[in-house]
């Protein structure tokens, strides 16, 4: 299957861009070799874990510039490990000072849970909270709800300021800046309970919010999950519920938040759920504004409805366009046999059918899924903004397999264009599992003014498929490929 797939993929030539872009600025040239690459040909640093055993290693990654030094700082994280701990490392920048191979245990900094059963670094992000020019790092831990686990934590989630010093070489959540503690509730549930991380500016003024998904529905009939948001500037630890704002997401639907930019301003804010047939997804156009309590459906400038469309529909995400913002949604046909993206402009306030959208990336394979658009960033430097998208092939046959996939944003707006033809990068993950559930994403991590890919493969390690092992981080720097 795996030989049928590389052999179907087209013989792409590589874009020229060492142009110029709208405002005549010359772009720079950032090589983007076409067509599919191994995990090991794709690489050009791994980050590894020897030490902590079972640590899912890539569950969180991400990227700022912690000390001011206008170079992008690496942070991943893994929630596992002995005792189910958890751990962040964080890799000061530049990449180009950084060795092909490196280990967790040669971070610059290392931060350890404490407390057994704590799972630090479940969800990871970063971002200026403050406005003081240094990027905060916020990381949330677990609860587990267990009756055979004799376990007695709160979920949460802690903050590390940033600054020009670098952080102590070995940290613990118990040695955060601020630490704010949320109680689930639920003694009876026997499952693990934690909090999806997203760190942006929602009313620009430049000290950014931080949104907390919650996971309590499960897509259970009847449940909300919600979304906490604390606003920007310094706090002092607490109970989360006494310092943020709630907003109550749609009933039997998990919840997950993004940024959508709809006037310049980067105040939007897009929920998108799984497990709710109508809406597929919510912007709330000034969620500061909401009060301390509210429900998305009932102030959402913008419901996108699937209404009889026959099509299926994943998590949407966001890229801006010309004339403002583009909604793109991965979808498939009713059998799940073809995939494609739903591409979405000119939003107006009211609701928007699936079905004004065009198609576009249209596989010409069956049983690829495109499982959900994960990252965007100017990858081939043509001053258009590319989209990444996890791909995920035959979830029925033995050779089934992820892969990473960086599609032409330029491009987009062509309806019925093949997936393939629009494919700058695919990268063909090592094992078949290693990406599921992992953070991925593009920042300029070598300054070359290019945006390089990262991923974390949680998975990867001698484990059976599926259980919980070593992890490692990929970074693919733009302009060796």
């Amino acid at each position: 299957m795996l030989i049928l797939l590389l052999a179907c993929t087209p013989n792409l030539t590589p874009t020229d861009t060492d142009t110029q872009g709208e405002t005549g600025e010359a772009l720079p040239s950032c090589a983007t070799e076409a067509g599919d690459l191994t995990t090991d040909q794709a690489a050009s640093i791994i980050i590894s874990n020897t030490e902590l055993e079972t640590l899912d290693l890539g569950r969180g990654v991400s990227v700022c510039d912690l000390n001011g030094d206008g170079h992008g700082d690496l942070l991943v994280s893994g929630s596992h490990g002995p005792q189910r701990r958890g751990a962040i490392g964080v890799f000061y920048g530049p990449a180009t000072d950084w060795p092909s191979e490196m280990d967790l245990s040669e971070a610059d900094s290392l931060i350890q849970g404490s407390v057994d059963y704590t799972y630090l670094g479940i969800s990871l992000d970063c971002g200026d909270l403050d406005g003081d020019g240094f990027a905060d790092i916020v990381a949330t831990n677990a609860e587990l709800l267990d009756t055979e686990i004799p376990a007695d934590t709160d979920s949460g989630v802690h903050i590390w300021y940033g600054s020009q010093d670098p952080l102590s070489a070995t940290l613990s959540e118990l040695q955060a800046d601020v630490s704010l503690h949320y109680d689930y509730g639920k003694p009876s549930a026997n499952r693990l309970y934690g909090m999806k991380v997203l760190v942006l500016d929602l009313d620009g003024d430049g000290q950014a919010e931080v949104s907390l998904a919650t996971n309590e529905s499960g897509a259970q009939a009847g449940v909300r999950d919600r979304v906490f948001v604390l606003e920007g500037g310094r706090h002092t630890s607490g109970e989360l519920t006494e310092s943020t704002s709630t907003i109550w997401g749609i009933e039997g639907s998990d919840i997950s938040p993004s940024q959508i930019d709809l006037d310049g301003s980067g105040a939007g804010l897009l929920l998108s759920y799984r497990g709710a047939r109508d809406p597929l997804a919510t912007i709330l156009d000034s969620p500061l504004s909401l009060g301390t309590e509210s429900y998305a459906e009932e102030e959402a400038w913008l419901s996108l409805e699937i209404g009889k469309s026959t099509d299926r529909l994943l998590s949407p995400s966001s890229i801006q366009g010309d004339s403002g913002p583009i909604l793109v949604a991965p979808a498939a046909d009713a059998q799940f046999t073809q995939a494609f993206l739903l591409v979405l402009k000119d939003l107006e306030e009211g609701y928007k059918l699936a079905t004004d959208s065009h198609r576009t990336a249209i596989s010409e394979l069956q049983q690829v899924h495109i499982t959900h658009v994960y990252a965007v960033g100017d990858y081939n430097g043509d001053g258009v903004e590319d989209l990444g998208v996890n791909l995920y092939h035959d979830p029925t046959s033995d050779d089934r397999f992820w892969a990473l996939g960086v599609l032409d944003g330029s491009q987009l707006d062509t309806p019925d264009v093949a997936l393939e033809s629009l494919l700058l990068n695919r990268v063909l993950l090592t094992e078949s599992n290693v990406n599921n559930g992992a953070d991925q994403g593009f920042s300029d991590l070598d300054g070359d003014g290019c945006s390089d890919l990262f991923w974390g493969e949680p998975y990867f390690g001698p484990a059976a498929p599926y259980a919980h092992d070593r992890g490692r981080v990929i970074v693919m720097l733009s302009t060796q490929h």
